[in-house]
């Protein structure tokens, strides 16, 4: 089955172009760059759901966030998982992108929680001998999450995600991330 939808890089450029476009003058300069270790849920965990039993796709996410204000931010997210030792595929691939905005709430003196929505795509590659499927989809994407200051450019920062939400096999996707965040 095949779901026509934006590719993550369209959905991607698209957003950063407007997000860019609609920073209002005055607003703080600055930005971030984060590199998360991702680990993907797919499916709601139901056996029969048909989701490949044992898909267990990790990766990285690269996220690129700019400051609106002193509470909100932009985030650009992409990332890329894979799953290469199921017994009943040869290859699983995950691509995903989305854009955010996310919304601070202070929890102490150096940490922070964050809730984040937005849109996202998200792309399924199975190779299963020598058939290779594709699956795309796109959305509504949230999450929530903490950061926590380690020195005045680097946090660190845990979340978990939402990507995708639907109704057929492969529509859910969450992720659980953490990384460091490095302030310029």
């Amino acid at each position: 089955m095949r779901i026509r939808a934006l590719g993550p890089g369209t959905l991607m450029a698209t957003c950063l172009a407007l997000s860019l476009s609609a920073m209002a003058p005055g607003a703080h300069a600055g930005g971030y760059l984060a590199l998360d270790g991702s680990s993907l849920t797919l499916g709601d965990g139901n056996p029969d759901d048909g989701v490949e039993s044992g898909v267990n796709p990790r990766g990285g996410r690269l996220r690129l966030g700019l400051r609106m204000s002193q509470d909100f931010d932009v985030e650009f997210q992409v990332g890329v998982s894979a799953d290469d030792g199921n017994e009943q595929l040869d290859d699983f691939r995950t691509n995903f992108a989305g854009a955010y905005l996310k919304g601070y709430a202070p929890v102490g003196v150096r940490s922070a929680m964050f809730a984040l929505a937005g849109v996202a795509g998200v792309e399924f590659t199975r190779t299963r001998g020598a058939l290779d499927t594709s699956q795309t989809g796109s959305g509504f994407s949230f999450g929530a999450g903490l950061e926590t200051e380690l020195s005045e450019r680097f946090d660190l920062s845990a979340d978990w995600m939402r990507y995708l939400s639907g109704d057929d096999e492969l529509a859910q996707v969450d992720a659980v991330s953490i990384g460091l965040k490095y302030y310029f």
